[in-house]
């Protein structure tokens, strides 16, 4: 066996002890000297992260929407800002079928509520506006929700004021950003709506408040917006609320919301599970003493769930949210996280590692008065016990009332008005970060990028070296590239499988070490 350098091997004997548990975990807080947040966020299929929000920091005006790419370490690939000297705010956004993004919200087209109308905006994967529009609908109205449809097009889930009362809002989109059809369905009370979910025969499952004086709202509807039924969930203190929704592995519905008719506290994380046709199978609420909310919800590969929003560890301090729930909603962890400011999360998504990717806002880091917070977990929900703990958590069976309540439904006129203005930026506060392997931290040695990489990338050297000799070593100490570098930027073609390399560069007085992932 030939003689390595002891430090490679040291390394690599390191690594080789971590590599079967090792999983990317940060937490990173993104925004300018203003303020900033995070709405929505998923993994692409580059295994990096995508994430839309809004932005002052970096705005024409008030709000304009922000739209920030990271790599799988959640380093900054691009930002894209759009809007004008008025409000936009991004809520939602979904990777479709050609590597791009579908995003939704609201703008302001004068200032308040009053003049506040939805957007829809497509972009390439490089965050570059295809078409975008705004939609005016007969009243103030904001797009909470989208996703792309099985036909190519694409279904946003909202609400509008139609006066005197608020209604849910379905609207279908053309694959090229044309209208075909638009709905509001309602009581005799106002009614947000959160979620807009496409089913598998195509139809719609859709989710809010407020049909019947505040409780959870389940609406579904056929292909074509055709209402075929409508369900209502709470108590006596009409006061619940209903914010994300998915299909569960039986064809029922899980829903994700609040409650302050049950619960341990002032308001409680409100779980309903419902069987295909909204009726009641059970549900439960979790929280503290103060206010507890339940905001995003994913089906995880255990056939349970994963669920976040924020809890009040005191009366003044929040912070984000965490539970991991088995199929029937018992709780097999939970985690906060944040600092002694304002700390929430608004969504939260699987990566590929198993763990989860969650966005939200902090006060409690970054650069302004608000950041958009970015968290990235394990398995089992943890970030390395960074800013974690582990929140007290009381759980209850509540004895949820339901109804059929009557629910009117009417098309809606839509007029499409002209939405412009590009811009970005961001700066980024790593408030803790680990991907299982530790990593010598030298500030002008070389850089790699894209890491993680597909087989091409490039080498650049720093200020500490002028040339070098490279070579990359795979987990088991085995050297599988070697090539001297003169120049200071180096294109590779490294013909290797998915894993973790090391990437080591001398000059014969000092050598350097640092890792490659290819994916």
């Amino acid at each position: 066996m030939r003689t390595r350098d002891l430090f490679i091997t040291l390394l690599l004997t390191f690594c080789l002890s971590m590599t079967t548990s090792a999983q990317i975990v940060f937490q990173k807080a993104f925004g300018g000297t203003n303020d900033d947040y995070g709405t929505s966020v998923q993994q692409t299929a580059d295994r990096g992260y995508i994430f839309t929000g809004a932005t002052r920091s970096f705005s024409k005006g008030q709000y304009n929407i922000y739209l920030l790419k990271t790599d799988s370490v959640g380093d900054t690939l691009w930002t894209s800002t759009f809007g004008d000297i008025n409000s936009e705010y991004g809520y939602c956004l979904q990777q479709t079928s050609d590597k791009g993004y579908i995003i939704c919200g609201w703008y302001d087209s004068l200032t308040g509520w009053s003049s506040r109308n939805m957007f829809i905006m497509k972009t390439d994967s490089n965050g570059n506006s295809m078409w975008m529009k705004g939609i005016e609908s007969g009243g103030p109205a904001e797009a909470l929700s989208v996703q792309q449809t099985h036909d190519g097009g694409y279904i946003i889930g909202g609400h509008i004021n139609t006066m005197p009362l608020e209604h849910f809002c379905l609207i279908k989109i053309n694959p090229n950003g044309t209208n075909a059809w638009g709905k509001t369905y309602g009581g005799i009370t106002n009614c947000t709506n959160y979620c807009v979910k496409q089913l598998g025969d195509g139809g719609y499952i859709m989710l809010g408040d407020g049909t019947i004086f505040g409780d959870v709202s389940l609406i579904r509807v056929d292909s074509s917006g055709s209402l075929l039924w409508s369900k209502s969930y709470g108590g006596v203190a009409n006061a619940e609320s209903g914010y994300a929704v998915l299909q569960a592995s039986d064809g029922g519905f899980i829903i994700s919301g609040s409650t302050r008719s049950f619960g341990s506290g002032a308001s409680d994380v409100y779980v309903i599970k419902t069987d295909s046709a909204g009726s009641l199978l059970w549900s439960k609420t979790y929280g503290g003493l103060y206010n507890d909310f339940g905001m995003g919800i994913q089906k995880t590969a255990d056939g349970g769930y994963i669920l976040t929003g924020y809890c009040y560890v005191t009366p003044t301090d929040d912070d984000v949210y965490l539970l991991k729930l088995t199929a029937l909603g018992d709780t097999l962890w939970t985690r906060s996280f944040g600092g002694p400011g304002a700390d929430w999360a608004q969504s939260v998504n699987l990566a590929r590692d198993g763990g989860y990717i969650i966005v939200g806002s902090t006060s409690s880091f970054g650069a302004g008065n608000s950041d958009v917070y970015l968290i990235k977990t394990d398995s089992n929900g943890n970030t390395a016990h960074c800013h974690q703990g582990q929140f007290h958590t009381t759980i209850t069976v509540p004895p949820t009332l339901t109804s059929n309540p009557v629910t009117l439904v009417s098309s809606i006129a839509m007029v499409d008005f002209p939405f412009y203005g590009i811009g970005g930026g961001a700066y980024v506060t790593t408030i803790c970060s680990t991907v299982g392997i530790p990593e010598i931290k030298t500030s002008n040695s070389f850089s790699i990028y894209p890491n993680p990489t597909n087989h091409n990338f490039v080498l650049q050297l720093g200020s500490d070296y002028h040339k070098g000799r490279l070579q990359i070593f795979n987990i088991l100490g085995e050297k599988i590239y070697e090539q001297d570098l003169e120049q200071v930027s180096t294109t590779i073609s490294l013909n290797a499988s998915t894993g973790i390399y090391l990437v080591k560069l001398s000059d014969g007085q000092k050598s350097v070490v640092k890792k490659l992932f290819i994916q």
